[in-house]
């Protein structure tokens, strides 16, 4: 309607403000807006939208948040939408008003969280652990909390693979913080028993999956009610790469995986962190870093290990990038390749994209290298391979030489079985040259049966010459 030379128009907001209806009708919204304002030059800045970071907006804050790397912007003159960056250098991770939980936080990789979120802002922390903290837990507690200023720590006991024990735990959080809301869960919780596959039973994979399966179900069912910016699922490499000894461990991690994935589903934060050897005390894919050669043999595997700073940097990135799942892995390619890549076709399609080059040149040094040592006999072959790795010489090795009596540990047999592999083509199984029973004989055996026809047809040839 018209009145005194004034026009008004009415808009309902709640149809017209929507990412769809827009994309239909930009081209008719722009040109209506045109007409209200024919005589002013329209112009629509192209900004970049975004709430302030600073910590005294996000102090204040009552609603949820999710942290982004950008915004869709509607240009109406041409119907498109554009991405716009959002700057994220100064994000201010945490809130120091606000709860923030950190499932098995007591230890290695859950402890370094706690401290993780005090540095970025965070000034309320709850840790869920099972067991209570000992004295030298509790005074890493003390020290963290007097190196920022107004900031809480408490533990509370509670076995997250049970329901009730997680809704006790959210009650007591909730009556000890008041007025604080839980903004954050981190699960970190971990149990480990591993075994090769025949050797682990259903209750073997239970106590494994329990804390990791049941343990991110009752947080999420517990925390429902709760806005939350932040649920954070501690996955690990194991779940892509496989690890030896740890179906159980891979399942429960995959899992976590895909959990994050449905909570996205459902409009919910989800973000699973695949983490890889953690140089912390503690490897998050299960093994203590106090044993050298623990930590040989993660090398020799090409899992190189993450220093506290770059875990704290790392995981700071993951959480402003947002991804439903990201992995936190050093790699050494040519040593990653060697021994996995090469052996499962599967992997190195993974793989493939990161290391293309290398790959190719590997591929046909590798071939060069098989075709020189294919002439050899089998059984002279790991006999002089044996005696280089074992330092023995070939004089006191037999046929019937134990391996395990030639000092083949673990580390000399992964380095046995990748230089099978890489010269001869064969995958002898670790847990055969670890057997107490095999022979120098049994994995030549085992290298002539799965040797390539070529090597075979040059026994032939020795053969026949000979008659």
């Amino acid at each position: 309607m018209w009145k005194h030379s004034v026009k008004f128009s009415f808009i309902t907001n709640q149809l017209i403000i929507q990412r769809a209806y827009l994309q239909k009708y930009a081209k008719a919204i722009y040109k209506w807006l045109r007409s209200l304002l024919s005589d002013i030059s329209l112009i629509l800045p192209k900004s970049i939208i975004q709430p302030s970071n600073s910590k005294s907006n996000l102090n204040n804050m009552v609603s949820s948040y999710f942290l982004a790397q950008s915004l869709p912007l509607i240009e109406l003159d041409k119907n498109t939408i554009a991405k716009i960056p959002m700057s994220v250098s100064d994000a201010v991770l945490f809130r120091h008003n606000a709860v923030y939980i950190v499932a098995g936080g007591l230890t290695g990789l859950g402890f370094e969280t706690v401290k993780f979120i005090l540095n970025n802002g965070g000034g309320h922390i709850v840790i869920l652990s099972r067991r209570n903290p000992n004295t030298e837990m509790k005074q890493q507690i003390a020290k963290a909390m007097s190196e920022k200023e107004n900031t809480k720590i408490i533990t509370i006991s509670c076995d997250i693979g049970h329901y009730a024990d997680v809704k006790k735990a959210i009650d007591s959080i909730q009556k000890i913080f008041p007025n604080i809301p839980i903004k954050g869960v981190f699960h970190s919780a971990v149990v480990l028993h591993d075994g090769i596959l025949e050797n682990l039973n259903l209750s073997l994979f239970e106590k494994v999956l329990s804390p990791k399966v049941n343990g991110a179900v009752n947080l999420h069912c517990a925390t429902l009610n709760q806005k939350l910016d932040y649920f954070v699922c501690y996955s690990s490499v194991a779940s892509f790469l496989g690890n030896y000894g740890q179906a159980n461990y891979a399942a429960a991690n995959s899992f976590l995986d895909i959990f994050c994935q449905y909570r996205r589903n459902l409009g919910l934060p989800a973000q699973s962190i695949n983490w890889g050897a953690l140089n912390i005390g503690a490897l998050n894919i299960g093994v203590l870093l106090d044993q050298p050669q623990v930590r040989n043999i993660l090398q020799a595997r090409g899992l190189l290990l993450l220093s506290v700073p770059e875990i704290h940097e790392y995981l700071k990135k993951c959480l402003l990038l947002n991804n439903t799942q990201q992995a936190i892995v050093k790699f050494d390619f040519k040593l990653i390749y060697d021994s996995l890549a090469s052996r499962i076709p599967g992997m190195k399609r993974r793989l493939f994209s990161l290391v293309n080059e290398y790959v190719n040149n590997l591929d046909d040094k590798n071939q060069i290298k098989r075709s020189k040592v294919n002439t050899q006999k089998s059984e002279e072959y790991i006999l002089s391979l044996v005696s280089e790795l074992t330092s023995v010489t070939l004089g006191d090795i037999t046929m019937s030489s134990l391996m395990i009596s030639l000092g083949i540990d673990s580390m000399l047999a992964m380095t046995l079985q990748q230089r099978v592999f890489e010269e001869k083509g064969v995958n002898v199984s670790v847990v055969k040259l670890l057997d107490p029973n095999t022979t120098i004989l049994d994995v030549g055996s085992w290298i002539k049966e799965n040797s390539s026809d070529e090597e075979k047809l040059t026994e032939k040839i020795i053969l026949d010459t000979k008659l």
